[in-house]
């Protein structure tokens, strides 16, 4: 069972409008083991909840993870060399995890989420349905980054300059292997 109140609180979320899916809980920097127990006890249906592999976890677990039975998959950068996002080890086991992932052709199997990878430079290379990131919430606020004579008077509005910054980018459609982290989004050019 999941700890009371869990399962019972996403499950209320998920019946707000604007809810799709849900985290399955996870524990970041755990083994196998423990996150595949917290798969085990979770109660909610499989179509609404996406489970978390942490890029240090086997491949033959997000294998089982991309099998069909959840529609979308989290990725979440935990564990040794892997923990600084768009490092050279994390590229590199980023593209182990794209050749489980994807068909022949770069397509995902199921949905990707990306966990703390909302960043162009991430999602421009690697086909995200979805990100998250807590840039905004962290950087907002850091009087010195902004400078010069536009600078925003207010967070709220270097809130909106920066989140425009990110959607400005549009999402890889297909992941390129022989790109070696320097993929170009040309697809929506024809």
């Amino acid at each position: 069972m999941c700890p009371i109140g869990l399962t019972n609180g996403a499950a209320e979320w998920l019946r707000h409008p604007a809810v799709d899916w849900c985290v399955i809980p996870d524990v970041i920097g755990g083994t196998e083991r423990e996150n595949d127990a917290l798969l085990s006890a979770w109660e909610l249906p499989t179509a609404l909840s996406v489970p978390v592999f942490h890029l240090h976890h086997s491949l033959d677990r997000l294998a089982r993870l991309t099998d069909g039975t959840y529609p979308r998959v989290a990725l979440g950068s935990s564990g040794g060399a892997f923990t600084t996002v768009g490092s050279r080890d994390w590229w590199s086991r980023m593209a182990e995890i794209m050749r489980t992932v994807c068909d022949a052709e770069g397509l995902p199997r199921v949905k990707i989420h990306g966990l703390g990878m909302l960043d162009p430079v991430l999602f421009s290379h690697i086909p995200f349905a979805s990100a998250d990131s807590c840039n905004v919430a962290r950087n907002v606020g850091l009087d010195q980054a902004w400078t010069g004579p536009y600078v925003p008077r207010s967070k709220w509005a270097r809130a909106i300059v920066m989140m425009d910054r990110i959607e400005s980018h549009a999402s890889a459609r297909r992941w390129c292997s022989l790109s070696s982290g320097v993929q170009q989004n040309m697809e929506f050019l024809g």
